[in-house]
């Protein structure tokens, strides 16, 4: 890896005016690709399911959060995806939660650029990460969160849960979410990809005619590796008219792009097995060496100079397979919760081990939260 540090000197000036021009770098998929993913979910889930599952988002929590989520035909689901994200900014009433459930979305496996990891080994570095973090990551949390969705808990832990369980399905999906671009001692980290900065940013189009710049690999791939528009970004979790014909679009375009995914991803229940998915999807194709290979270090960040043609076709394959097993692994789950005779086997089966198993906790064992409704 070649490095420059009188080259750099402008990038990283460069890099620093992205981080306040482009704030949402890690918020894991944008807004689109959480409420792509809790559509296709709806759409799979039984009357039953339904009518379960909207109850109890039609509670709005008040505390944490104070943010409101609207849709116009009452999708709650959709309206719901992002609202994990939206309580990160700041409204929380405790600071140990905050800082607990920010560390929530990911679980980052180290990727060192000069030794990468092989895929057998993904596993034990996801076991090694859990015990690092001391559960607060992603994997954790999710396993909490289904039991205490299927588990005797309060109404206000189960209205947190489901939330935490439609966003970080999802998160857990997105390949930047489980890795650590890294490359030996010159950078022992890059905070998820934020740090690998893009010198010739991707233009993300937005559906209203606008665009945003993707200045880091994180952020490039919270955009679903451009691989659709986006709705444009909006400081809350309400879904206008306009974005919610997108999204429907989006739904109908991914059924049918990856309809044969539906049986694989029904059998494959384990929490654990979709990190390993998504970690190996990171370490394949978000962390692909091509793209480093005119890349250099400075102040123990990486910049590259623009992503090929080759790697963003790629990526824009995965993210979209990815999202699109996001839908369908919540599809299942709820509907093995709420629906189980009509529901997979295999998650009926993974749902009473987790209530089984004394090691998993129940979410507000692992960190309560003051849940108020409105």
């Amino acid at each position: 890896m070649k490095v420059s540090f009188a080259a750099g000197y402008k990038l990283i000036l460069t890099g620093l005016i992205s981080l306040i021009l482009f704030p949402l770098t890690s918020l894991g998929w944008w807004n689109t690709g959480h409420s792509v993913a809790a559509a296709l979910a709806e759409k799979r889930l039984s009357d039953k399911t339904r009518k379960a599952v909207n109850a109890l988002l039609a509670r709005q929590i008040n505390l944490p959060g104070q943010v409101k989520c609207y849709s116009s035909s009452n999708n709650y689901m959709t309206a719901t995806a992002s609202w994990m994200d939206e309580i990160k900014k700041g409204w929380w009433t405790s600071g140990k939660a905050k800082s607990f459930y920010s560390a929530a979305h990911y679980i980052d496996i180290p990727v060192d650029l000069n030794n990468p990891p092989a895929p057998a080994s993904i596993r034990s570095l996801l076991e090694k990460e859990i015990i690092a973090t001391d559960g607060d990551n992603v994997l954790t949390t999710l396993r909490a969160a289904v039991k205490s969705l299927a588990g005797d808990t309060t109404q206000e832990e189960k209205a947190f849960a489901l939330r935490l369980i439609i966003h970080n399905i999802a998160d857990m999906t997105c390949p930047m979410h489980l890795c650590d671009i890294r490359s030996g001692s010159n950078v022992p980290t890059t905070r998820g990809g934020n740090w690998v900065y893009i010198n010739s940013p991707e233009q993300i189009s937005i559906i209203d005619g606008n665009s945003q710049s993707a200045t880091n690999l994180h952020a490039f791939w919270d955009a679903m590796a451009n691989a659709n528009q986006q709705v444009p970004y909006a400081d809350s979790c309400d879904l206008t008219t306009q974005d919610e014909a997108f999204i429907a679009k989006m739904v109908s375009t991914l059924n049918s792009k990856f309809a044969g995914l539906d049986k694989e991803v029904s059998a494959t229940a384990d929490v654990m097995e979709w990190c390993e998915d998504s970690a190996t999807a990171a370490v394949t194709s978000a962390a692909d060496p091509a793209i480093f290979q005119n890349s250099y270090v400075s102040n123990n960040h990486i910049y590259i100079d623009r992503l090929t043609q080759s790697y963003l076709e790629k990526a824009k394959n995965v993210a979209q397979t990815q999202v699109y097993k996001a839908g369908v692994r919540l599809a299942n789950l709820l509907n093995a919760i709420y629906d189980p005779e009509s529901a997979s086997s295999a998650y009926v089966d993974y749902i009473q081990s987790l209530l089984k198993d004394k090691n998993v906790k129940h979410l507000f064992e692992i960190k309560e939260v003051d849940v108020k409704f409105y």
